[in-house]
């Protein structure tokens, strides 16, 4: 069970099969609608046994998980933090220039290796167990001299 808690400013949860419904609909509906839907610039997309998720987030982020100091963090969100979280998919991501960590309601996942650029993203890829999970952030490369 978590214990702690977090506080963040701007962040939204994207699915692109619903971003894709929304622009389809207007368009066939006719409705003289323009709809310009861009998922923010800060995004990061899991990818947990075929399940996708897309957390977007900017602004300042403040947590505290008990037992879990790796993802216990105060700062900016997003790629400038390093920091990504969804509280309702209970999902909180942190990463370096050397390993990553990502906490999955009670299972804490920990990417020993540094992210590997693939286009535009940096990812993360790695099976633990029966879970195979990929994460791809669309945020610059870290610098090695902020490696914590």
């Amino acid at each position: 069970m978590l214990i702690g808690s977090s506080r963040r400013s701007r962040m939204g949860r994207f699915r692109s099969e619903l971003a894709g419904a929304v622009v389809l609909a207007a368009l066939a509906g006719g409705c003289g609608v323009d709809v310009n839907f861009e998922t923010p610039h800060d995004h990061v997309t899991f990818i947990i046994n075929g399940q996708q998720t897309t957390v977007a987030m900017d602004g300042t982020v403040s947590v505290q998980i008990d037992g879990v100091p790796q993802l216990s963090y105060s700062g900016p969100a997003g790629c400038a933090g390093h920091y990504f979280v969804d509280d309702d998919s209970e999902v909180y991501f942190r990463y370096t220039a050397k390993r990553a960590y990502l906490l999955r309601g009670n299972q804490l996942y920990t990417f020993n290796e540094p992210p590997r650029q693939g286009g535009k993203d940096i990812v993360w890829s790695h099976t633990f167990g029966p879970d195979k999970i990929t994460i791809l952030a669309n945020c610059p490369l870290p610098s090695a001299a902020n490696v914590r």
